[in-house]
């Protein structure tokens, strides 16, 4: 649990993809839930990561296939395997999730479910003992991670004591989250060490100081990152996008 942008899929990421995890667990998948989905787009999109991660061959046409043999399928693979599933960025807890959720069956293999969200109430929904909520980061940790990143050029990876003041209002409007603490050393780690160049970056981030919720903060900040980019890049960057 914890704001977009706050490292909660990269922590789960780093478990679910160590070796430790891998040699626990029969059978892995990764499922990125949408805003809006259905039961059967869940159990399509398990069956694809839970085959395709062990090289197994996909029952054929599955997207035509019913809900009731998509549960049984899903059953049939899953029976007395010890596995590990990961919801990552669900916004809201339905009926169609407790449809989903019937096909994971307890076996006694001692499974994990684990779900990402920044919705408190689908976390503590989905598992009220067992929610872990991620903090955004102390300043110590913002201001190593920023400038491991604006100076990774540099030996000692150290911010200059005339850029200091400018790095720290930067900082401020990262409020502590990892994904606009990255992007904006990234985008600075390119510019000129001159305190105008980083005075008009953090001008750039035309919002109240703290005022605005800690999303829109990773959203202007990603955003400048992208204004930043040459055009070429830009038309590189959104032909990407169509990609999923």
């Amino acid at each position: 649990l914890g704001w977009g942008g706050g490292g909660k899929t990269t922590l789960v990421n780093d478990v679910y993809e160590s070796q430790e995890v891998k040699r626990h667990f029969d059978r892995r998948a990764w499922v990125r839930v949408s805003q809006k989905y259905t039961a059967e787009d869940l159990m399509r999109r398990l069956m694809e990561d839970l085959y395709n991660e062990n090289r197994d061959i996909l029952p054929g046409n599955i997207d035509a296939m019913p809900r009731d043999s998509l549960e049984e399928t899903l059953r049939s693979y899953l029976q007395q395997k010890r596995y590990l599933i990961v919801l990552d960025d669900m916004w809201h807890i339905n009926r169609c999730f407790d449809e989903f959720g019937s096909v994971l069956v307890d076996s006694k293999c001692r499974n994990r479910i684990v779900i990402t969200t920044r919705i408190h109430d689908v976390a503590y929904l989905a598992a009220e003992s067992h929610v872990l909520e991620l903090k955004p980061l102390q300043e110590g940790d913002s201001w190593i991670l920023f400038c491991n990143k604006a100076f990774w050029k540099d030996k000692d990876r150290s911010c200059p004591s005339d850029l200091k003041h400018w790095a720290t209002e930067i900082l401020k409007r990262c409020h502590g989250l990892p994904l606009a603490i990255v992007a904006a050393g990234s985008a600075l780690s390119y510019r000129e060490k001159e305190e105008l160049q980083w005075r008009e970056f953090c001008k750039g981030l035309d919002w109240g100081e703290t005022s605005m919720p800690m999303s829109d903060s990773v959203k202007n900040i990603l955003n400048l990152s992208f204004r930043d980019l040459p055009y070429r890049l830009r038309i590189c960057f959104l032909y990407c996008s169509f990609f999923p």
